[in-house]
């Protein structure tokens, strides 16, 4: 809300309206009487109560803070459904009902965000020309705006639509938004092969009391040589004064386990480990590695730090999780991978790594099959997840669904619990699969999932920069849509004014 403030952009109402449908509403059950403490994105709903047990009191088990916190996401509404302008009013939410302000009464007639046609109703409180700036969102790529029944000119996606005039009563605006699907592409839907490399390792290295607190990384003042920035393999490593030599080992199944290579260290408490290894590469290429640690971590190629949560926290997760994910560049020859490792209260430290596909194992797999992405699907602001409750059997196996072809049919669920949002689509073998909307995904108890394997007729762009503060884009992306720029950013509305 700040930054909509600070900037005026439209796209940080756009973030706020989706972060309110999807992750505001999907912590909540749907008889309010809980909200979650996590809402993953694949997984489980629990209440709050569950996986915060430790805040429980006596007579009231179900107050913690996330019950108390979980309903400022509509709470907070009020602070950027409407704003002002120097000239007039910035109309930043879409849904039923009335917005009163000086300038003037706005009433809406829809069943948005269900369906994407808004019908307002402008009721001047004087004579005295304004602006009505309507928010057109960055995923609405076509949209018609119409004043009084006139389609008006020069609706763009990620702006503000402004009209500017002396307004009457009687006056109505119908907004049309594109309800066609739209995509958030993350990884290829190839599962990471685990990465066994020859290792050059040092260490371990043994930690104070207060350096294996895991609520902090480790005060080390540094290596020689500086482990971040070899370029080299290094033929020893001093740590405090103490210099280690190599201990040469090969990973199993993407995993160094320093629990089991370095038995003789399970009475130190969470010690230290620094590993080298080399990575040859055909040509200049880049690849995503994947990865989990035990407990802060940091990744070194040629010299670069490319991830480091030394100063983040720690990324403990299980062993074939791999839940983190950095997209490294490989020159041609041999490249230099090091890795520092603090470990936690497991008195060891673990890495498993694997690696996805490089950037020309991609391009010649997309060009045979289709470039197939684990993407989510969005269909107006509203993000939709697949739910076992919802289908005629449970496909562990996601079926691939294509992005040129996908149809979403409204369909109903006489079952309890019904969602708000239900659709049935046909994937690429056939196969029908139903998606509900998100925040009603997983209330029945069941396991749900955002993150489905779609197919593209060209790469996915989801690079993040000016050109593209979004998430989503559609089935094919354009030349003209990744250098598309508004020509016009509003003022922002100073704090007073709002």
């Amino acid at each position: 809300v700040e930054m909509l403030r600070l900037t005026g952009a439209s796209v940080v109402a756009d973030e706020l309206e989706l972060s309110m449908l999807n992750s505001g509403l999907g912590m909540m059950s749907p008889s309010g009487r809980w909200v979650t403490y996590n809402t993953p994105m694949a997984g489980e709903r629990v209440a709050s109560a569950h996986t915060i047990v430790f805040q429980s009191r006596a007579a009231t088990p179900e107050l913690n803070c996330c019950s108390v916190n979980g309903p400022r996401a509509l709470g907070m509404l009020c602070e950027w459904a409407a704003m002002r302008r120097p000239d007039g009013i910035a109309l930043n939410y879409y849904g039923p009902g009335e917005i009163k302000t000086p300038e003037a009464v706005l009433t809406q007639t829809t069943d948005y965000p269900r369906e994407g046609r808004v019908e307002i109703a402008v009721t001047p409180r004087s004579k005295k020309p304004f602006t009505l700036a309507l928010r057109i969102p960055h995923w609405s790529e076509k949209t018609r705006v119409l004043l009084n029944g006139k389609a008006l000119k020069g609706v763009k996606a990620g702006s503000y639509c402004e009209i500017s005039r002396q307004w009457s009563k009687g006056d109505t605006v119908r907004v049309e938004f594109d309800f066609r699907p739209h995509y958030w592409a993350g990884r290829t839907a190839y599962t990471p092969r685990s990465l066994d490399l020859a290792w050059t390792l040092f260490g371990p290295v043994p930690r104070t009391d207060a350096e294996s607190d895991t609520n902090r990384p480790p005060d080390f003042d540094g290596t020689e040589p500086a482990w971040d920035k070899a370029t080299e393999m290094p033929a020893r490593l001093t740590v405090k004064g103490i210099t280690y030599k190599p201990v040469r080992v090969k990973s199993r199944g993407g995993i160094l386990d320093g629990r089991r290579l370095f038995p003789e260290t399970a009475a130190e408490l969470s010690p230290s480990l620094f590993g080298f290894s080399e990575i040859n590469s055909k040509a200049d290429d880049e690849v995503t590695l994947h990865f989990a640690a035990d407990w802060w971590m940091a990744l070194s190629v040629n010299g670069e730090t490319v991830f480091d949560n030394f100063k983040t926290g720690g990324n403990r997760s299980d062993l074939k999780e791999r839940n983190n994910a950095v997209r490294i560049r490989l020159r041609r020859g041999r490249n230099l991978l090091a890795f520092q490792i603090a470990g936690g209260t497991c008195k060891g430290c673990w890495l498993s790594l694997g690696r996805g596909m490089t950037g020309a194992e991609t391009e010649a797999r997309g060009r045979r099959m289709g470039y197939v992405n684990m993407a989510s699907i969005y269909r107006g602001p509203l993000l939709l997840a697949y739910d076992p409750h919802h289908q005629d059997a449970d496909c562990r196996e996601r079926p691939m669904l294509d992005s040129s072809s996908l149809k979403l049919r409204p369909v109903s669920d006489p079952r309890w619990i019904k969602p708000w949002l239900l659709f049935e689509t046909t994937a690429v073998d056939g196969t029908r699969m139903r998606l509900c909307d998100y925040a009603s995904a997983g209330v029945a108890g069941t396991a749900y999932a955002t993150w489905l394997p779609v197919r593209f007729t060209r790469p996915p762009e989801t690079q993040f920069g000016k050109q593209n503060p979004l998430r989503s884009q559609r089935n094919q992306v354009r030349e003209e849509d990744t250098n598309r720029q508004d020509a016009k950013t509003p003022r922002a509305p100073s704090r007073s004014e709002t």
